[in-house]
């Protein structure tokens, strides 16, 4: 019983997050650029093969381009997110820590914020990650 436990608190921690995403918040930069822009930010969100730190790089330097109220929107919007994001990996760690997941749990966080992988490496590790539950 107590190994099913463990495996479905595996399972739901894979479930919970799409953790080998990590949140570059191009959509949100999309949707209040201009068009030329935003024809480039939606080819940056489809670049799989290309670091992490290269897309937020370009994503950045088009953020720049923008006027400066809308950087700041942007910005507001963005720390919004970012704090909303923090609080929900805290809970889920802490949920974490009292199943017993907390290892997998934050080496899944390390593959996430590990900017100078791809898209398509990250999303291969999170698969090797999830290999090693069976």
């Amino acid at each position: 019983m107590k190994c099913f436990l463990l495996v479905v608190s595996l399972i739901v921690l894979l479930s919970e997050l799409s953790l080998a995403e990590y949140p570059l918040y191009i959509d949100e930069l999309a949707d209040i650029v201009n068009w030329e822009d935003e024809r480039i930010l939606e080819q940056l969100e489809d670049d799989v093969y290309t670091p992490r730190y290269e897309l937020l790089a370009s994503v950045k330097e088009i953020l720049e381009r923008q006027h400066p109220a809308l950087q700041a929107a942007y910005k507001a919007l963005i720390t919004n997110m970012e704090n909303t994001r923090a609080a929900r990996v805290a809970h889920m760690l802490r949920q974490h820590e009292m199943r017993g997941t907390s290892d997998l749990f934050r080496r899944i966080l390390d593959v996430q914020g590990d900017l100078r992988l791809s898209q398509s490496d990250a999303k291969k590790l999170m698969r090797d990650l999830k290999r090693m539950l069976y």
